[in-house]
């Protein structure tokens, strides 16, 4: 009887049917939110303050928030997106700018745009030094998402900022972003989380970052992609909170 029922599975799963696209799905499902789990975990078990993890950085703490010193940037982006901007991802604004400023930083890849609340912060740290730029890339956006794009960024800025949207994402955006921009200071990748999109970008983004330069991923507790990136390329991971999320730095 076992013997049957198992015959008649291993019929229906290699078959080119729904059921298997349904076991498929499934299988995925459970991957990733195991990996989220054991993401979170190492995350928890890594983590020091946002605080902690500047001064580690930059030997001083944050002096002002972002929102305060560029308080009529926000207040203007918000006006110009209505509520839409509420939808887009949160970034830690003071993690941004602190370290772009440490660095001064004048070459900058960032994966990942929506309504551009980070390439205002790195907008607003570059337009200080000349000859400056910021390298977004993302996929094409729909509906609300679309109507928002990029609106956190105000037009006097624009001349320090290009962005490659790109139907495939990284795979297409990044290679390209990477030849106007062989070497970078800083790179913050905030695109296709999953554990492929982020082994793909994470070597090409590294290999491009001068020596002293800065490596920031968001949402490292999604899974242990950066964990073992980290480890792959033997320095130690600095992760701090962000909300509900964690933001992981490398220094290279």
């Amino acid at each position: 009887m076992e013997n049957k029922i198992s015959e008649k599975l291993s019929i229906v799963m290699n078959h080119p049917t729904p059921f298997k696209k349904v076991w498929w799905g499934i299988q995925n499902r459970v991957k990733t939110k195991i990996n989220r789990i054991l993401g979170r975990l190492w995350c928890f078990r890594t983590s020091i303050s946002i605080d902690e993890a500047v001064k580690k950085i930059t030997g001083h703490t944050i002096e002002e928030p972002f929102d305060e010193t560029f308080a009529e940037y926000i207040n203007a982006a918000k006006r110009r997106s209505g509520n839409v901007h509420r939808k887009s991802g949160s970034v830690n604004k003071d993690i941004l700018y602190t370290l772009s400023e440490h660095i001064q930083a004048t070459r900058v890849i960032e994966t990942g745009v929506a309504f551009g609340s980070s390439s205002l912060v790195f907008l607003a740290s570059l337009h200080k030094r000349p000859g400056s730029l910021l390298l977004s890339t993302d996929i094409p956006l729909s509906g609300e998402r679309s109507e928002a794009f990029g609106k956190a960024v105000p037009e006097e800025l624009h001349d320090y900022w290009q962005v490659l949207v790109e139907d495939e994402g990284d795979k297409v955006a990044l290679p390209k972003a990477l030849q106007i921009l062989p070497e970078i200071d800083l790179c913050h990748y905030d695109s296709d989380k999953t554990p492929e999109g982020r082994w793909f970008a994470y070597p090409l983004l590294w290999e491009a970052l001068r020596p002293g330069g800065i490596f920031i991923s968001d949402d490292v507790n999604d899974n242990l992609a950066f964990a073992q990136f980290a480890k792959s390329v033997n320095r130690e991971p600095i992760v701090a909170p962000r909300g509900a999320q964690y933001v992981g730095i490398l220094l290279k």
